[in-house]
């Protein structure tokens, strides 16, 4: 069999609607019939003229501006997750339609070649019968939730007196619906150590909320690892992994989380960092702003994953930026790489010499900006910490 007729075959036996494929020059290869009704297009148009602008300006006619926005980014983004998720809103039809969409990697076995999958799925009646539970109190129970997971992530440690520094903090926290499955935690774990998290959990909604409420026991265990004397963050943090793999492996769902997690030595002026499959770090010093790394993987995603941690030294007027992939959807330009464009922001606030709010409220004007034009479909999570010299 055939690699096209193998995914024929996979995508018979899902519940997806519609769905076609792209080579690396965004050239569509294949396809099925409801993809072409979906995009209102003649059912005997040749292969080779269905090309993505076409489908781009199919989506322009018949679907919400907004919703079409959003998905030129995630094409322009050039699909640097391994999945990515997008909503269209179909006004024009007689009867109201939603479809989810998936963005997918495939590499043909044989060829080693590289495609890209667009997968639909029609979602319309989740959404009735979603609204249809929130009108009859679950919007209640759920909004009460919200205001407990905001308070939990956006009432965070203004500062903490260290040994040599003051290190100040300011954070920002949007859910993309009701509930958001990012964490943001700063805990003094004792006199020594200050422990630094920013995370994000797959998905959208309750079920990301209450994953997240899992991920923060996981975070209490590093705790009570480092206040039994333990700091091989290495170590632990492989623990972790593994526990996370074997609760989620146990709910019959594909999750997984990213995180970067900091652990502050106010003794010796440092700060070492374990991240798993998380954005990178920026440090803004001496008029350079610049991405800092460490080797991991997702946790959860994979048993007995390996983690190395890298030992920043702190100094007096480093400004570290913590975030999730939720802002590279804002931060972005089909001309300048996503982190550069993110990285030449926060340096520009820097310079002007606006204070950790003043920056907290600019990115925060500058997400409001990017949701008015329907980009924001992501959790946005921020922490900024200073470090300030005694």
């Amino acid at each position: 069999m055939d690699f096209h007729a193998q995914l024929n075959k996979i995508f018979e036996n899902s519940n997806a609607v519609a769905y076609c494929i792209l080579d690396k020059k965004n050239q569509i290869i294949f396809y099925n019939s409801h993809f072409l009704k979906m995009m209102s297009l003649p059912e005997n148009l040749p292969s080779a003229s269905l090309t993505h602008e076409i489908i781009l300006g199919s989506l322009e006619k018949n679907y919400s501006p907004k919703r079409v926005l959003a998905f030129k980014k995630w094409l322009a983004r050039k699909l640097k997750t391994d999945k990515t998720r997008f909503v269209l809103s179909n006004s024009n039809d007689d009867s109201f339609k939603q479809y989810l969409g998936e963005i997918n990697h495939l590499n043909d076995p044989d060829t080693d070649e590289q495609f890209i999958i667009l997968t639909f799925y029609d979602i319309t009646e989740f959404f009735s019968l979603r609204n249809q539970l929130l009108s009859k109190g679950l919007k209640r129970d759920i909004q009460i939730a919200r205001k407990i997971q905001k308070n939990t992530n956006n009432f965070i440690i203004p500062f903490i007196e260290g040994r040599f520094f003051k290190y100040e903090f300011q954070n920002i926290f949007i859910p993309s619906s009701l509930v958001s499955g990012d964490i943001i935690q700063i805990k003094q774990v004792n006199r020594r150590y200050t422990s630094l998290f920013v995370g994000d959990g797959r998905g959208h909604g309750i079920s990301a909320a209450m994953y997240s409420a899992l991920i923060n026991s996981y975070l209490n265990m590093v705790t009570a690892k480092i206040l039994e004397g333990s700091t091989e963050l290495e170590k632990i943090w492989e623990k972790v992994n593994n526990l996370a793999y074997r609760d989620f492996s146990g709910t019959g769902e594909y999750y997984f989380f990213s995180g970067i997690y900091g652990l502050i030595d106010g003794n010796n002026k440092s700060m070492e960092i374990i991240n798993g499959g998380h954005p990178p770090l920026i440090l803004v010093e001496n008029g350079k702003a610049t991405e800092i790394n460490a080797d991991g993987t997702l946790f959860g995603i994979k048993p007995d994953s390996m983690f190395s941690s890298s030992t920043l030294e702190l100094r007096d007027g480093q400004q570290y930026f913590f975030f999730t992939d939720g802002l590279y959807d804002i931060f972005l330009d089909n001309t300048v790489n996503q982190g550069t464009k993110l990285q030449k922001f926060v340096l520009e606030m820097v310079e002007n010499e606006l204070d950790q709010k003043k920056i907290a409220v600019e990115i925060q004007k500058y997400i409001n900006s990017a949701r008015g034009q329907g980009i924001v479909f992501d959790d946005i999570s921020m922490l900024i910490m200073s470090v300030k010299g005694k």
